[in-house]
């Protein structure tokens, strides 16, 4: 009685357009084999995917494919296993996408769209060559079939997806082939074209056309909901532009950009994008010195991070960064481990691994292994064909390991490279970086009064962007610099300005050196230098509300919980739930949105 209660529910519910009340007593009603109740459950699911309700997209697709028995439509795999991928479960995707590419009988365009989404899968599952296979064979598909939009959104797929892994150098030809193919599209599509060459020309060094990025996110903004597309996934434009803002020192519009796109992918529960705005945002903002809010982010990201595994080697990398920066130099250690561990790890995250590796070498004296270790860096970044120094930013303490370890050509090449690349880029930090780097080779040479001329530009330059961080270091030259030279009592304006600095962003280390420079020149830490209070949840440094700081500080928010000394693994099992509780299946409208099941 009550199945037969259901089953006519089921019926008055669709006549009135209620298919979302009509799925859930189709499932109750266990109506297997009903063609009327697969329709059902199949609408309500596209429905939900439609509105972001991604979780109750699956819970009814999945319901619908149940009822199916053996014979599923093409169709229901299909928006199925897009469900399944936006929802962050990109082996079940693929493994709905594996059933579906089975089936000999599918036409051109549908047989290419399984091949774009099985590509999209297994790079979010860390199988970057098949993922890159994938998406090949659906470009030449869709180009073959005359189905030039299908082929053109592949191959910007395939540009955004490889820069990562493998550089810019192999984005550049599928992004290049979608710009020929762009003239026969419409414009919207174009527009995306044109962002995506931007972006990836930026990355080679070519910023010409950036403002495509900020027109292409723009769009984007003006109407979140019509770009569900893009917000489920980890390449959108918000996430160009973001990224393009973050090497270009507009910090703080890439921050905000990057803020809306975190909170869209949140609201739909799109766990691959969260996992990557996350990462994104977090890079953001260590370089705009704020590590409170990076580290809460970092503990985010590296949890739901293993739902998508592409993501954890750049989270790791991201927490070996921070770990390094706030003082905890076994446990940046650690993440360093876990991603050189990796069978061939994504280019990107591994020349971050250098970085760390080689500025933790060069602090502890060990200038030939750290000038090595960066050799190894510049190796990378020539290979993958970045031409913008700003996205790891290796170069600067490249220059100093190799003129510590006597290898002066080695740091007149990097040099060279540096000013090569400075002339075209907006971005201050690489003729920052520049000046540091002569100031090395003059010392090395005997001249001092070059050496502090090179470091008196470099912090002119820091007057014209927000680099905290990087200007801690400079101050910590040259303060060390004019002591080295028998001046100590100049010294010690800059080496106390840096450790205010240092110690107001909570980067214990850098603060460590500039104590250390500081009392060699004989000075001491002034009363009035204090930090922010660095407690999860407070405003302390934004508000201007400081405590006194202590010798033996650290900021009291070190990651997820207090975990100084746990293994990387421990904090990612312990984040993960604090984390995916946030990602579930929200729809996009309504106050609050609508949870999936």
């Amino acid at each position: 009685m009550r199945a037969r209660l259901h089953a006519r529910a089921v019926s008055v519910l669709a006549a009135q357009g209620l298919e979302a009340e009509a799925a859930e007593h189709a499932i109750r009603a266990d109506l297997v084999g009903d063609p009327a109740a697969i329709a059902v459950l199949e609408s309500a699911g596209r429905a939900a995917l439609r509105s972001g309700a991604l979780q109750t997209a699956v819970h009814h697709l999945r319901a619908a494919l149940d009822f199916s028995g053996e014979r599923p439509s093409p169709a229901l795999l299909a928006v199925l296993a897009e469900a399944l991928l936006a929802g962050g479960r990109p082996a079940e995707a693929i493994e709905v996408g594996e059933r579906l590419l089975a089936n000999h009988g599918l036409a051109p365009a549908e047989r290419a769209a399984t091949l774009r989404l099985l590509g999209h899968a297994h790079w979010a599952a860390g199988a970057t060559d098949r993922a890159d296979r994938h998406l090949g064979e659906s470009a030449a598909l869709a180009e073959r079939a005359g189905l030039l939009p299908a082929a053109v959104e592949v191959l910007l797929d395939q540009a955004q997806t490889s820069w990562l892994a493998t550089g810019p150098g192999h984005s550049l030809r599928a992004v290049q082939r979608a710009r020929e193919l762009s003239l026969h599209v419409d414009e919207a599509l174009r527009v995306r074209v044109g962002a995506a060459w931007s972006f990836i020309g930026l990355l080679g060094g070519d910023p010409s056309g950036l403002e495509a990025t900020a027109a292409a996110a723009a769009e984007v903004e003006r109407d979140l909901p019509a770009h569900l597309s893009e917000l489920t996934s980890s390449w959108g434009a918000l996430m160009t532009h973001g990224h393009a803002g973050k090497y270009t020192e507009r910090l703080d519009e890439a921050a905000r950009v990057l803020e809306v796109a975190l909170g869209a992918a949140e609201r739909l529960g799109a766990v691959e994008a969260i996992a990557a705005v996350a990462l994104s945002l977090g890079d953001t903002l260590i370089r705009a010195g704020r590590l409170d809010e990076a580290l809460g982010l970092a503990g985010r990201a590296t949890a739901i991070g293993e739902l998508v595994p592409f993501m954890v080697p750049f989270g790791a990398a991201g927490s070996a960064l921070l770990a390094q920066l706030t003082g905890r130099g076994e446990e940046s250690d650690r993440w360093c481990d876990l991603v050189e561990a990796l069978h061939r790890p994504p280019a990107i995250a591994l020349l971050w691994i250098h970085h760390v590796r080689g500025r933790r070498l060069l602090a502890d004296g060990r200038a030939a292994d750290a000038s090595d270790r960066f050799a190894r860096a510049e190796e990378l970044t020539l290979a993958a064909g970045i031409g913008e120094p700003c996205v790891v930013p290796w170069a600067r303490h490249a220059v100093a390991a190799h003129v510590a370890a006597g290898r002066l050509e080695n740091a007149r090449r990097v040099l060279e490279w540096l000013d090569g690349r400075a002339t075209r880029l907006p971005c201050r930090w690489p003729r920052i970086a520049g000046h540091c780097g002569r100031a090395h080779l003059a010392e090395a040479a005997g001249d001092l009064a070059a050496a502090e001329g090179e470091l008196e530009a470099a912090l002119a330059l820091h007057a014209e962007v927000d680099l905290p961080l990087e200007r801690v270091q400079t101050l910590v030259e040259h303060g060390a610099l004019l002591r080295r030279a028998g001046r100590p009592a100049a010294a010690r304006a800059p080496l106390a300005e840096a450790l205010h600095l240092a110690e107001r962003a909570g980067a214990v280390w850098l603060a460590e050196h500039a104590r250390a420079e500081l009392a060699v020149a004989g000075g001491r830490r002034h009363r009035s230098l204090v930090e922010p209070d660095h407690r999860p949840g407070t405003a302390g440094r934004r508000a201007g509300r400081h405590r006194p700081l202590q010798s033996a500080d650290r900021p009291a928010s070190l990651g997820v919980g207090e975990h100084r000394g746990d293994p990387p693994q421990a904090r990612l099992l312990e984040a993960r739930g604090a984390l995916t509780s946030r990602a579930r299946g929200t729809g996009f409208s309504g106050a609050g949105g609508e949870r999936g099941s």
